[in-house]
């Protein structure tokens, strides 16, 4: 999953930033969009921040699979992607929602994403 491609896909989509700053929703956030730990006055990296990216994508592509798994689902590796993007901007919780706590299907669910912007 973490191949450099589709890291960069998501990191296509962050700004990056080296000095903490509240997101839009009031959040601290640092670097492509990191919010665990951050705190005013903190700064950081490409090269830290690239090595807790790595980590991180990696860890919730493996959340992600295992959730679809264990509710049925079977995902192409596009589809995996595609929602460990969407689980990367809006949480885990919001993955549980999207799926109906995995009573939609998989046609259901690519449907709502789009009302997940904003």
């Amino acid at each position: 999953m973490n191949n450099e491609k589709f890291l960069n896909k998501i990191k296509q989509f962050e700004d990056f930033k080296c000095h903490a700053y509240k997101d839009s929703g009031g959040t601290w956030t640092i670097g492509w969009g990191r919010t665990a730990g951050v705190k005013p006055g903190d700064v950081t990296n490409e090269n830290a921040e690239q090595r807790w990216f790595t980590g991180y994508v990696s860890q919730l592509s493996k959340e992600i699979h295992n959730y679809m798994t264990d509710n049925g689902y079977d995902l192409a590796e596009y589809e995996l992607q595609a929602l460990t993007c969407f689980v990367y901007n809006l949480g885990l919780g919001n993955l549980v929602t999207l799926t109906k706590s995995g009573k939609r299907s998989k046609e259901e669910i690519a449907k709502k994403i789009p009302e997940y912007n904003k």
